[in-house]
C-alpha cells in the first residue's frame, strides 16, 4: 500500500506547480473575462433595445385601438394636426424621442 500512496504524492508537487501555472493563466483569464463581460454587456443592451421595441409597438397598437373604438379615426388628419398641442397638454405628454420634443406641433409630420 506504501507504493499506492507515492504517486498521490507527486499529484501535490503539480498542484503547486499548477497554481502558479493558474497564476499566469489567471492574467489571461482576467482579460478573457472582461471581453466575455462586454461581449454579455453588448447582448442585454440589444435584450433592452428589443424589449422597449416590443413596448412600443404594443403601445401603437393598443393607442390605435383605443382610437378606433372611440372612432376618432373618422377625423381628418388637418383636424388631429391642429388639435395636436392641447392633446399632448392634456395628457401631460412629451414626446418619447429627443428630436420630435424640440419641433413641437410645427412640424406636422407625425409617423402616424
Amino acid at each position: 500500500m506504501a507504493k499506492a500512496e507515492a504517486p498521490a504524492a507527486a499529484p501535490q508537487v503539480s498542484e503547486s506547480d499548477s497554481e502558479s501555472a493558474a497564476g499566469a493563466r489567471g492574467r489571461m483569464s482576467l482579460e478573457d473575462q472582461i471581453a466575455k463581460q462586454e461581449q454579455r454587456l453588448r447582448e442585454l443592451r440589444e435584450q433592452q433595445r428589443e424589449q422597449q421595441r416590443k413596448a412600443r409597438e404594443k403601445n401603437i397598437r393598443a393607442v390605435n385601438e383605443l382610437i378606433k373604438a372611440e372612432k376618432l379615426d373618422l377625423i381628418s388628419a388637418d383636424v388631429w394636426r391642429d388639435a395636436l398641442p392641447a392633446i399632448k397638454k392634456a395628457l401631460g405628454a412629451q414626446s418619447g424621442e429627443p428630436g420630435e420634443s424640440a419641433a413641437g406641433g410645427k412640424s406636422g409630420k407625425g409617423g402616424e
